[in-house]
């Protein structure tokens, strides 16, 4: 029996995924992989590195994708299923549009695909595929998994410093406690915080210091989501003498002791999700533990570990004007934010947010592809659509000027760290004023 798994690209980027090489490898389909048992060949293809074989002799072919990318996976579905291949999907999107999901595909998966992988594979080989694979409930992480990134074409990806191949994701944790508005992750993954055994983390670093780098990026949704957990985690990093990066949420003031224990573990930076300015957005979006006053104050923490910051910020919401917007540049500019990660409101399937505007009959466009976090498809408040969507850019390019680059980068602070740290950081800023410059967004493929 052979699988073949399929990370589809956005259907819009098709035309222009040779532009850049990515910076990290998808942890789905490695780890499916890595699910799979002995005696059946699998071969994965990550489609912004790779072409889809239509051709190939694979019996079965598994799909997954998040919203964006799922009219494209619906896409090959069809192509394989034309073809008389047996198809199955799953992932977020499928998990939420489970009616939608089965129109292109022969079986679905709902939920966590751990518990039912074997299941899926033995009926498969019984030709006895069942419509629909749930597990009963969340999956437990004690069980040691190797995602097998070497079935990928990781020449392909961009390189990380000092290595032949890139940086690789790694999870410790699923589940988030908060459920924002905005987001799918508490309703995938669970509101309880689930840990892998530190053992089985340490076999997955020690697989991929083997397969070449020692550079990960830990995708778990808050990387100090059980602080005592984090603090051993760290050690662990820090014994294999390991660079990463994480996302982390602005609580993370409360714990000074643990971004020192990050800068000393090599952490070279984080993503925090600011959201907004504004208390009561934060309120709307059930958000209201962002109540950080001082962001300033705890940004020069990270960088007195050496740690540098992507605000994340969300742009368009129903608090939102012109002059809010405006302001938001200043703010992030005068805390010395290194980067910044801009967004619209994505009107995913299955979260409040996106019920909400259904409701107020707010959405203007259906289409899954542009539930990207870059395009408007709602009429928002205090603002018309094409205004958000020209401040979206206009604030980007703002930040990302020369004249911001320099007050930001090319200061005496910066330079005691050493030369090389602050060009790195010029480097890196200068490199997104290039991808905005070419109308290319700052961080996609």
């Amino acid at each position: 029996m052979k699988i073949l798994l399929i990370h589809p690209l956005k259907r819009g980027r098709l035309g222009g995924k040779k532009l850049i090489k990515p910076y990290i490898p998808p942890l789905t389909i490695p780890t499916l992989a890595g699910l799979t048992p002995e005696g059946v060949n699998v071969e994965l293809c990550d489609e912004s590195v790779d072409e889809v074989d239509f051709n190939t002799d694979a019996d079965l072919i598994g799909i997954t994708g998040i919203t964006s990318q799922i009219n494209r996976g619906y896409d090959i579905a069809k192509a394989f299923r034309n073809k008389g291949k047996k198809v199955i999907m799953g992932g977020i999107h499928v998990s939420s549009q489970i009616e939608e999901a089965r129109q292109f595909a022969d079986s679905i998966v709902i939920g966590e695909a751990e518990d039912v992988w074997s299941d899926i594979i033995e009926d498969f080989q019984n030709n006895n595929l069942k419509e629909e694979y749930k597990a009963d409930n969340y999956c437990d992480l004690k069980t040691l998994v190797i995602p097998k990134y070497e079935l990928l074409k990781l020449n392909r990806y961009r390189k990380s410093t000092g290595t032949n191949i890139p940086r690789l994701p790694i999870q410790a944790t699923r589940g988030c406690p908060f459920n924002c508005n905005f987001c799918t992750v508490t309703k995938f993954w669970g509101p309880k915080i689930r840990k892998k055994p530190l053992e089985n983390v340490e076999r997955e670093l020690l697989n991929i210091k083997a397969l070449g780098t020692n550079r990960v990026f830990f995708t778990d949704d808050n990387f100090i989501a059980d602080v005592q957990y984090t603090r051993e985690l760290l050690k662990l990093i820090k014994k294999h003498d390991f660079t990463f990066f994480c996302q982390v949420s602005t609580n993370i003031e409360k714990h000074e002791d643990i971004i020192i224990a990050m800068g000393e573990a090599k952490c070279t930076g984080v993503m925090m999700g600011i959201e907004s300015f504004s208390a009561e957005s934060l309120a709307n979006m059930n958000k209201k533990f962002n109540k950080l006053a001082d962001y300033k104050k705890l940004f020069a923490l990270f960088d007195k570990s050496n740690i540098q910051v992507t605000a994340s910020l969300i742009m368009g919401l129903d608090g939102d004007n012109k002059e809010t917007m405006e302001g938001t540049i200043q703010k992030l500019s005068d805390m010395s934010v290194n980067y910044i990660q801009l967004y619209v409101p994505a009107l995913l399937p299955g979260t409040e947010l996106r019920e909400q505007y259904v409701k107020e009959d707010r959405i203007t466009d259906y289409n899954w592809d542009n539930q990207d976090g870059t395009s408007v498809t709602f009429r928002p408040k205090l603002i018309t659509a094409d205004e958000l969507q020209h401040a979206y850019w206009e604030i980007y390019k703002a930040f990302y000027s020369y004249r911001s680059i320099k007050k930001r980068i090319i200061n005496l602070n910066n330079l005691r760290r050493g030369l090389k740290t602050m060009l790195i950081r010029l480097r890196t800023n200068i490199y997104f004023n290039h991808r905005l410059k070419y109308g290319l967004h700052p961080y996609e493929n």
